[in-house]
């Protein structure tokens, strides 16, 4: 439009006429623009001459307005081929009702001499050149002539610079395109910072940025600049659809004023549609990227904890066969000492805990070994509060010596469950032990099991020193401890953690820095496809 506003004023001032008129078609677009000189029309010899300056009007209109030029509607010049010289061009002594002109140069207005020129634009493309004045016989034969030789030469102007702007169009939405692979492409983005980056970027391929804003859509989350107008308050709004495997995960959104709607020419809207199509095959692949790169992490997380689990057994098969013979010794002898009648009862009771507590050590080793050669486990109906007081017996002299004051809160209402005793005993026992090693200066440990529809919740909860967020994301780790090589090996809750996903049960992990521990472990009514070999018998674990 600028270009054809330029050119008009040039063959005004080159052709001395009081108005210049360009009408341009392309496809089913239309392009009106006209200046009007200072001479506006006025009676020849008025006092008005020359005291205006010129002025430009321009229009764009389109068949699907309603507003058109008949002149250059279907059958192109039709209209007025018949009043053309054989050169193209023709006087007139007043101006063609079939011709619409640009804006206000419309208005009606007396016209005693005008000359039609029209040329063609390459292909598709055809244009009219409308010179007026209100002055009679003004315009000669030989001017006629020269007005087509430059219309024509208008025409292969007009096509270059419709080639130009192809070129600008193209260039800006490669070099958008290009720098969105680019956000796409920085390793350390997270998928959120990516995509508003990418949302901010896409306004700069469209023809007026500053009009255009931009969103995308992933998984019902939205990203994009927030302070540019909202898509909702924009007048037109276009997108693609993003599919990730065959599936609809979101979409990129285009929105333009009316201002920039208007802006857009047919050229502007396929290099549009072609930015939306690579953006959203960007956003697929950085899509897929992403959840490859935590596959593998996971896969890798999950080699590491195998790779450990086989250490693990390695150490287990080495210790238990140390181990396993002199606790085997001690409950044995303990059992003999209990048939001496001289005993006293406390002593009774002493030799009972210590039979007890070998067995117990006896059984951890030989479930450790079980555990990193991932043997079954001993499915059989158990009663989660009586194995619940059976591990705290375990670990009731630990927690005298350390000050700590266990609570005990069992629901009655808690259901039997399938499950592996011994297993779930362990659990219990190692959480109180890892709460035990939180509470330096003593506390008070809060035990509790808790009926839930799916089965039953075990929490434990300490006052301690709690954990970081780092603690907490590493503390079911294999070897992973914060405590010193007196105090713990970093086994205990791992062994929790495989236990528990054997029952196909869950762990939940609240902790506060200075405020203490809180884990939580849910257990189901039983583990997938268990089978029972007998009822909880109770006792201590054989």
């Amino acid at each position: 439009m600028e270009f054809l506003g330029l050119v008009s004023e040039s063959f005004m001032a080159f052709s001395e006429a009081d108005a210049v008129d360009v009408c341009l078609r392309e496809r089913d677009r239309f392009f009106c623009v006209g200046v009007v000189g200072p001479r506006t029309f006025v009676p020849e010899g008025s006092a008005a001459e020359a005291v205006k300056p010129p002025r430009f009007a321009s229009g764009c209109c389109n068949a699907a307005d309603g507003v058109r030029c008949p002149a250059l509607l279907e059958g192109g010049l039709a209209c007025v081929r018949p009043l053309l010289s054989a050169r193209g061009s023709q006087v007139l002594g007043g101006k063609p009702s079939e011709i619409r002109l640009a804006g206000s140069n419309d208005a009606a207005c007396e016209v005693k001499s005008t000359v039609l020129s029209p040329f063609a634009v390459g292909e598709g493309a055809q244009g009219l050149m409308m010179l007026r004045t209100s002055r009679s016989q003004w315009f000669t034969a030989e001017q006629t002539e020269l007005y087509a030789s430059l219309a024509g030469l208008l025409g292969v102007a007009v096509a270059q610079q419709s080639a130009q702007r192809k070129v600008q169009v193209r260039a800006r939405e490669l070099g958008t395109l290009y720098r969105v692979a680019r956000l796409v492409s920085f390793p350390d983005a997270t998928l959120e910072q990516t995509l508003d980056r990418v949302a901010r970027a896409l306004p700069s391929g469209c023809p007026e940025p500053e009009h255009t804003t931009a969103r995308i859509v992933i998984d019902g989350q939205t990203y994009g600049a927030e302070e540019r107008p909202s898509v909702s308050s924009m007048s037109s709004t276009v997108s693609r659809d993003v599919m990730i495997r065959g599936e609809n995960r979101g979409s990129v959104q285009l929105a333009f004023t009316s201002d920039a709607e208007h802006a857009a020419d047919d050229e502007s809207l396929a290099s549009i549609s072609r930015l939306l199509a690579g953006v959203a095959r960007q956003i697929t692949t950085l899509v897929c990227r992403l959840q490859l790169h935590a596959s593998n992490v996971s896969s890798q997380r999950l080699l590491r904890h195998a790779d450990r689990l086989a250490t693990v057994g390695t150490l287990a098969s080495g210790l238990g066969h140390e181990l396993t013979e002199p606790l085997t010794a001690i409950v044995g002898f303990t059992e003999l000492l209990h048939k001496d009648s001289s005993l006293s009862e406390q002593a009774k009771k002493d030799l009972d805990r210590i039979e007890c507590a070998s067995k117990h050590a006896r059984e951890i080793v030989r479930r450790l070994m079980l555990l990193a050669r991932q043997s079954p486990a001993g499915w059989q109906e158990l009663e989660p509060n009586r194995v619940v007081e059976e591990a705290l017996s375990f670990v009731e002299q630990r927690c005298i010596s350390r000050s700590v004051q266990v609570s005990c809160a069992l629901d009655p209402a808690v259901p039997v469950i399938v499950g592996d005793r011994t297993q779930i005993c362990q659990v219990v026992v190692n959480l109180v032990r890892n709460a035990v090693q939180a509470m330096p200066d003593g506390g008070e440990l809060q035990v509790q099991t808790r009926a839930v529809c799916s089965g039953l919740v075990i929490s434990v909860k300490d006052c301690g020193v709690g954990m970081s967020e780092e603690v907490r994301a590493r503390v079911f780790e294999p070897f992973f401890t914060t405590k010193t090589a007196r105090e713990g090996t970093g086994l205990g809750l791992a062994i929790v953690h495989d236990i528990v996903s054997l029952h196909g049960g869950s762990i939940e992990v609240e902790s506060v820095p200075g405020a203490g521990t809180t884990i939580s472990v849910s257990l189901p009514l039983a583990p997938p496809g268990a089978t029972t070999r007998g009822d909880d018998a109770g006792g201590h674990p054989a």
